[in-house]
């Protein structure tokens, strides 16, 4: 979708905090129309540090894709009390999708993609409540790299000062403290993965989930992207590049340390046979795997 994309790379050059100006004021005009609009028929649910920022941008380069006004709307979550029509008014209106079918036959498929919705226990019931037909998108990654990159990304914006040993054996206290220490600082509990697919199983059928691995997508991404694209009723059309959007920078050469590291995949075992047993297949996570940090 040319528009898109050349959307996506004029917002891409105004510094992170206008963009956020923008955002709200633009979301503000919406308001008024917001019962105009469509509720998603599609969410990203996670996970952090996965690979969700790539998708996203994937997804909205589709012609019969209509992206949320931003990538994360927490309404599931954090911003549960704003209401309905502020929800609403991230996406597209309801004429718009009626002209793009009547133009192009097929559906216009609205959507977002907000990772803290997988690990958030009170996210599956909020969700089923208003859009119970929505197909769900879940992107898992190797639980220990995910967790290093969720420390490096806190790190980076200025929330995390602890070493990520220190961090790890405070999480268990820290994140009950409040709903944004919980977003900011799970960095194992995150990776808990069959306890938070189970939970929103609880509310949808199974037949509206996906479970794909970010390590996956990246290494065979035509390939993953078309199995997304088949689950969601879309014709295979592809964006001009499949560039990673995800990208950490110059934190990315940091190092785990190796026996912590060991002592993390140790841990996380069990959790992961019991997301086998929930999905009937393998991650392609082997055992004592290299940590990628990006």
């Amino acid at each position: 979708m040319d528009l898109v994309n050349a959307r996506n790379a004029l917002v891409g050059r105004i510094p992170m905090r206008y963009r956020r100006s923008l955002a709200r004021a633009r979301l503000t005009m919406r308001l008024p129309t917001a019962r105009a609009r469509v509720l998603p028929d599609f969410l990203v649910l996670g996970t952090m540090r996965g690979g969700t920022s790539s998708l996203y941008r994937y997804l909205s380069s589709h012609p019969d894709v209509a992206p949320s006004l931003r990538k994360e709307t927490e309404y599931f979550t954090l911003e549960r009390g704003r209401g309905e029509n502020w929800y609403r008014a991230h996406f597209t209106l309801s004429a718009r999708a009626a002209a793009h079918r009547y133009r192009t036959g097929h559906q216009l498929r609205a959507f977002e993609a907000t990772p803290y919705y997988l690990a958030d226990p009170g996210a599956p019931v909020r969700a089923a409540a208003l859009v119970p037909s929505a197909r769900l998108v879940v992107l898992l990654r190797e639980p220990v790299a995910r967790a290093y990159s969720h420390y490096q990304h806190m790190v980076r914006l200025g929330f995390e000062t602890m070493s990520f040993d220190e961090a790890i054996k405070c999480e268990p206290d820290r994140i009950t403290a409040s709903d944004k220490a919980h977003h900011r600082f799970s960095y194992l509990s995150r990776g808990l993965y069959a306890e938070q697919i189970e939970r929103w199983l609880d509310h949808f059928p199974r037949s509206q989930l996906l479970v794909l691995s970010s390590e996956d997508l990246y290494a065979h991404t035509a390939e993953v992207y078309g199995e997304l694209l088949d689950f969601l009723g879309l014709d295979h059309r592809f964006p001009p590049a499949f560039a990673n959007a995800s990208a950490m920078g110059g934190m990315s050469s940091a190092k785990i340390d190796p026996a912590l590291q060991a002592t993390l995949f140790a841990y996380f075992e069990p959790h992961n046979e019991r997301l086998v047993r929930l999905l009937g297949h393998h991650m392609p996570w082997p055992p004592r795997q290299n940590v990628h940090t990006s």
